[in-house]
């Protein structure tokens, strides 16, 4: 048999069945993107407008985003937080005729069990596998720890 095979789990949140999938190429981009436009909100909410500190503070920022990815920090703590952990999910789900905000609509009432589990299948569904053929001269995606987790742990 060739090629490879579909790596998913099916979910639910909310009494609605989803089903996860590995990340993509495409999804990282996408997260990639989600996490360094989170960063440049931060830097405009951080300096008025009027300010001449503004566009300095602004052209900083959009240099540093360029260079930030979702699975390390910067880019970790924006994900780590509830907005961004529920993009990672959506984005795994591949959902295309749900809308990010409308996904949020749907699941944000989702108990914490439901979660705890959709994000269990999420790391396993993506963990790091040496079978895998990866550049190691790339940075790799560590184990996605969230901010209740950080929180519950004080860390």
């Amino acid at each position: 048999m060739s090629g490879t095979v579909p790596i998913y789990a099916d979910i639910t949140l909310s009494n609605r069945q989803y089903r996860i999938h590995e990340l993509t190429d495409r999804d990282h981009e996408q997260l990639h993107e989600y996490a360094q436009s989170q960063f440049i909100q931060m830097a405009r909410a951080s300096v008025n407008p009027d300010s001449p500190h503004y566009h300095p503070t602004m052209a900083v920022a959009l240099a540093e985003a360029a260079e930030i990815v979702w699975f390390r920090p910067p880019g970790r703590r924006f994900i780590a937080k509830r907005n961004g952990t529920w993009r990672l999910l959506w984005q795994s789900l591949h959902l295309e005729n749900l809308s990010f905000e409308d996904f949020i609509k749907a699941v944000d009432k989702s108990d914490n069990r439901e979660i705890d589990v959709a994000f269990e299948h999420f790391n396993r569904i993506n963990k790091s596998d040496s079978s895998k053929k990866v550049d190691p001269n790339l940075p790799q995606p560590e184990k996605v720890v969230f901010e209740s987790e950080i929180l519950s742990t004080g860390g």
